[in-house]
């Protein structure tokens, strides 16, 4: 009786300090949102610098600036490649929106709606005053803006980097947890690479524009359960489906190709590869990615893994919040 009382007791603690803690959380973003983002990022990133540490006998000073180099030069590329692919989308709008309405015209006249009683001019009028534009030109500015967001978080892991590796006497849990999320983080960064890189290769074979974007956007999305994927193998359809030079060959490959990688590296790539890594059920990784997603919005959602396993993995040490990790867990927990 007294375990049972105990354990109402915890639950209830654990609740309001959820609820606490989420409020905290929501009003601090701006603060702790980069700082989170640049853990995860350094944890990935000292697992390079320990390669070069021990592979190649560098100084870890000399590593660290090496691997922050690549780091750069990666991310401006990335940004190089999001700027470039907005000012083409936004100076190709016009051509989008006449294939539009060409598609349009084209349909309501195989379908023969007039015969029905349906005036397809009726129909097109709302269609055609999509602002397609505008769409185009507030998803660049929204990109454009997470350029201060990536520059603070950067300036984070540039801190991070120097600091993780000079901790030589780490505690066991501390040493668990880094393991953990850096297993994490190396096993879905190489997938998700391979996967992007596969696509973009696929969409540019099939000469779709921007398919280098759209390579790196399903290489980001892939962090992201169950949602991620379904959104990055749609994101091209509106691209091929108004390109007006495509053939049906090539729309149909470009159109499922991206899909079909998902499903296979997703459902047999993945599972072998991140092993015990992240050990959550699928309806805590659901309830997960809501929770952070209402707190952090899209940058919450590719959180929302990594940091409910740190969090399960912290409540499997304690006896009173064992039962709590049980439960999360997709396997059990130790002791």
């Amino acid at each position: 009786m007294e375990i049972t009382e105990r354990r109402i007791q915890t639950i209830s603690l654990v609740v309001l300090t959820v609820i606490v803690c989420g409020v905290v959380l929501h009003l601090l973003k701006i603060v702790f949102l980069p700082f989170v983002l640049a853990v995860f990022v350094s944890l990935g990133l000292s697992a390079l610098v320990g390669l070069q540490v021990r592979y190649l006998r560098l100084p870890i000073n000399l590593a660290v600036v090496s691997t922050l180099l690549l780091t750069l030069v990666l991310f401006w590329l990335a940004g190089l490649l999001i700027v470039t692919s907005v000012e083409q989308m936004i100076s190709s709008a016009s051509v989008y929106e006449t294939q539009l309405n060409r598609l349009m015209q084209e349909g309501f006249r195989l379908l023969r709606v007039e015969h029905i009683g349906i005036d397809s001019a009726a129909l097109t009028q709302p269609l055609q005053q999509l602002p397609i534009q505008t769409l185009i030109e507030d998803l660049g500015s929204n990109l454009l803006d997470m350029a201060s967001m990536t520059t603070m978080v950067f300036l984070y892991v540039i801190y991070l980097l120097f600091l993780l590796p000079r901790q030589r006497q780490e505690p066991a849990l501390w040493r668990e947890i880094t393991a953990r999320v850096r297993a994490y983080l190396i096993a879905k960064t190489a997938t998700s690479a391979a996967l992007g890189l596969l696509i973009g290769l696929v969409l540019a074979f099939c000469e779709i524009q921007f398919a280098m974007l759209f390579g790196l956007l399903a290489f980001m999305l892939n962090f992201v359960p169950m949602a991620g994927p379904v959104i990055a193998a749609l994101a091209p359809w509106p691209i091929i489906l108004l390109s007006p030079d495509l053939g049906l060959v090539a729309m149909l490959i470009s159109l499922f190709t991206p899909g079909t990688l998902f499903f296979v590296i997703g459902n047999f790539v993945e599972p072998k590869v991140l092993g015990r890594s992240v050990q959550l059920q699928p309806l805590a990784v659901l309830l997960a990615l809501i929770f952070w997603g209402v707190l952090w919005g899209p940058l919450g959602v590719l959180l929302a893994t990594p940091i409910t396993g740190i969090l399960t993995l912290l409540a499997s040490y304690s006896p009173l919040t064992r039962p709590i990790a049980r439960l999360v867990a997709d396997r059990p927990q130790p002791g």
